[in-house]
C-alpha cells in the first residue's frame, strides 16, 4: 500500500471517528427527549398536552398550552407584519436597481442586520410597551417582525434578482405597467423561491431562534 493511500485511509478513519463523536451526543439527547416526551403525551393525550397548562410542582403531568399558544400567535402575528413589508422592500430594491430607493432599502437591511436584538427590544419597549401600560403579544410580535425583516428581505431579493429581465421586457412590450410586471411576472416566476425565503426568514424556522429571544425579554 502506498503512502498516499495509507494517508487517505487514516484521514477517513479520523474523520469518521470525529463525526461519530459529534453526532452521538445529539442522537442521545434526541432519544432521551423523544422517549420521555412520547410517554407523557401517551399518558396525557395529544390534545390535552397541547392545550392544558403545566401543573404545579408535584401535581402530576400537564401540558404546554400557554407556551404553545403564545409561540403560535407570536409567529403568525410577526409574520403577518414582516412578510408584506419584506416583499415590498425586496420588490423596490430589485425593480429600481440603480436608484436611491434601492440604496436606501439595502442600507436599511444592512443596518437591521447589524443592530443587536436587545437594542430592538429596548426601542419596542420605549415605543409600545410603556405607552400601552405593560407587555403585550403585539409588542413581542413587532420586535420579532423587525428582527425577521432583513433576513426575509435579503432572501426574497436574491430570488427576484435571478428572474431574467427578458421576461420583464416581454411584459412591458404587451403594455403592462411596472407594478403589474413586478407582481405578476417577477413574483410569479420566483414564487417558489419567495416562499423559501419567507420560511427561511421566519425566526421560528431558523437555527438563529435562540438569538431572537432577547427582543422578548423586556
Amino acid at each position: 500500500m502506498s503512502r498516499q493511500a495509507l494517508l487517505d485511509k487514516l484521514v477517513a478513519v479520523v474523520t469518521g471517528a470525529a463525526t461519530v463523536a459529534i453526532i452521538a451526543p445529539l442522537v442521545s439527547i434526541i432519544y432521551e427527549v423523544a422517549s420521555r416526551g412520547i410517554s407523557v403525551i401517551a399518558h396525557v393525550g395529544l390534545i390535552d398536552f397541547l392545550t392544558q397548562p403545566p401543573p404545579p410542582p408535584g401535581a402530576g403531568l400537564g401540558g404546554i398550552g400557554p407556551a404553545f399558544t403564545g409561540s403560535l400567535l407570536l409567529t403568525l402575528l410577526s409574520s403577518a407584519i414582516s412578510i408584506p413589508v419584506a416583499l415590498g422592500l425586496a420588490l423596490l430594491a430589485v425593480e429600481y436597481p440603480h436608484t436611491w430607493i434601492a440604496r436606501a432599502v439595502r442600507g436599511l437591511v444592512k443596518a437591521l442586520l447589524e443592530i443587536p436584538t436587545i437594542v430592538i427590544s429596548m426601542i419596542v419597549y420605549s415605543l409600545l410597551v410603556i405607552p400601552m401600560g405593560g407587555p403585550s403579544i403585539l409588542a413581542g410580535a413587532v420586535a420579532l417582525a423587525i428582527v425577521m425583516l432583513p433576513y426575509t428581505t435579503s432572501y426574497v431579493e436574491t430570488y427576484l434578482e435571478n428572474v431574467p429581465w427578458i421576461y420583464r421586457e416581454a411584459g412591458y412590450a404587451i403594455g403592462m405597467k411596472k407594478a403589474q410586471v413586478a407582481v405578476r411576472i417577477a413574483m410569479g416566476i420566483a414564487r417558489r423561491g419567495v416562499a423559501v425565503g419567507i420560511v427561511m426568514g421566519s425566526p421560528e424556522h431558523s437555527a438563529r431562534q435562540h438569538r431572537y429571544s432577547s427582543p422578548l425579554v423586556l
